[in-house]
Formats: C-alpha cells, structure tokens, sequence
C-alpha cells in the first residue's frame, strides 16, 4: 500500500496556528477568495480555483479571514514512484519546480472539487487489493490537470517559486529527521562535505530561516504533533530539548499564540468540527462568480 498518501476533505476549516512541515508533498484545491498561503518569509494570497502544491520539508502555513472549505492531498513521491511509474514526469515536474501555484477556470470548479471528493472516497473505501491501483489512478489524474493548467499560466510561477536541488532538500531532510537528538552543526557539515557558511546559506535561502530559527520552528512543528497525540507537556519539553519546562511554554504561546493546553484543546475542536465524509462535502456551496457561503448556511 501507499505508504504516504492521505486524501482529507476539510469543512469549516480554521488556519492552522504554526508553520510546519512535513515529509510529504501537499496538495490544496481552493475554493474560495481570501485563502493566504505562508511559505517561509513569503506570503501567497490565492484565489478560488487555485491549486497549491507545497513540497517536502517546507514551512508553510494556510490561513483565511473566514471559516473556509478545502480538499488536501498529501502524497510521497517515493512510495507512489515505486507504485506506478507512469507518475514519473509529474513528480519530476513538480521536483523541478519546487513550490507551485497553478488557476483553474472558477466555471470547472465544481468538476475539479468532484475529483478531490472521488479521490477520497476511493482512499477510505477501497479494498486492500485494489488500493494503490485506483489511488494512483486519481492522483495521477488530478496531477495532469494540476500540470496543464501549470504550464498554461507560467508567470505565476515567479510569485511562488520555492526550487530547491537535490543537496538542498537531502540537508533539510537530515536535519528534520534528526534535530531532536542534539546533533551538532559539526555532525552535519561532515556528514555533507560541506562548510558552516554554506550550511547556514543553504538553510536561509532554502526556508527563510537561521539554522537556530529552523531547529525551533521544527521543535515546534514536532511538539504539535506530540500535543495531538496526547503527550504530557513536561515529556514534550523533555524530549524536545527545551532548558526546561517553564522555557517551553513560554517559547511555544510566543510563536504561536497558545498555550499548550489550550493549542491541544485547539486540536480537539479542529479535528471535531473540520472533518467530514466525501459524500458530504460541500460543493453546492461553490457557484460560478460566487464562492462564499450563502446566508442561511453561514448563520
């Protein structure tokens, strides 16, 4: 089976409070105006019908002035590569270009937001047998569309334009799978052959952060999933190398705006309120020239 690939259809959803990253790819189809999307020191405001492909190990952050609708894909370009290799050119595509936007037509958005909606229905409700087939079926053709409406619109492009080489997203990828365990800056240099100064350059151009600010936003990233899963918060300090209990809560209300406790709680209503079923997903409420909720649906 895949090993990465989730497909969530998020109703009435809230920006989440930190930037974090993950492993995977992620995928966002827009429905309405308004949605910011934050990638590192730079700041996107999409449009409805916008698709946002963020890469691997890159800050990012959604937010909306309002309560909106969206459909998310995260997907890991090598376990689907060793699934079916015709997906090959799209992932080598999106590889080249790092972080991208890419506007479909507001009049196809019903369409498009049905390939989401099937895509996740076939992610919850296929049989083991036939999962990786029809999965990559999907994505495969929500990528081509992605791809074709990319290439039609290219000065959009620059706006977003988060590249990264091979070094690049090797170096970040070590540094994330291993900054929990008080490794030092001389461990690393070593282990890619390269200098401090490059090092830190690569780091600042790559995610817009100081080595130092890298190492916390990921400390964070990581207490966030610690808290969801119901760590302690005297175990997240712990494990996350923080000089002590009362350091952590402080350094994590600053950047986020929360306390622990409350930013768990936070997680509790967001996991309660935002998730539905693909067969209840919205999409009436997406109308051509109008994509805001109506009154009666909004009260």
């Amino acid at each position: 089976m895949l090993t990465h690939y989730t497909v969530q259809l998020c109703v009435d959803s809230k920006e989440y409070p930190v930037m974090h990253l993950h492993e995977t790819f992620e995928m966002c189809y827009v429905l309405c105006d308004g949605v910011k999307l934050y990638l590192s020191d730079q700041i996107y405001e999409a449009q409805a019908g916008d698709i946002l492909i963020v890469p691997p190990f890159t800050f990012h952050r959604i937010s909306c002035d309002t309560i909106f609708d969206i459909p998310i894909i995260w997907f890991d370009e090598y376990s689907i590569q060793e699934k079916n290799l015709s997906l090959q050119p799209a992932l080598k595509y999106i590889q080249e270009h790092g972080a991208m936007v890419a506007h479909t037509p507001v009049e196809d958005m019903v369409e498009i937001t049905q390939l989401f909606v099937d895509a996740y229905n076939y992610f919850i409700n296929i049989d083991n047998t036939m999962y990786d087939f029809f999965n990559t079926k999907m994505l495969g053709e929500i990528l081509y569309l992605f791809m074709t409406a990319h290439k039609q619109n290219p000065a959009l492009l620059a706006e977003t334009h988060l590249s990264r080489n091979i070094l690049t997203t090797k170096l970040v990828s070590y540094i994330s799978k291993h900054f929990d365990k008080n490794i030092s800056i001389e461990t690393i240099t070593n282990e890619f052959h390269i200098s401090k100064t490059k090092l830190y350059t690569i780091i600042k151009n790559s995610t817009g952060f100081s080595y130092k600010q890298l190492i916390l936003q990921m400390r964070l990233t990581r207490a966030c999933d610690y808290l969801g899963m119901g760590m302690s918060v005297t175990e997240i300090a712990n494990r996350l190398g923080f000089n002590s209990y009362s350091h952590f809560i402080k350094t994590f209300k600053q950047k986020t705006g929360y306390s622990p406790n409350k930013y768990r709680n936070h997680l509790k209503d967001y996991a309660a309120d935002e998730y539905t079923d693909g067969y209840n997903f919205p999409i009436n409420r997406i109308y051509s020239g109008n994509n805001s909720k109506s009154e009666s649906e909004s009260e």
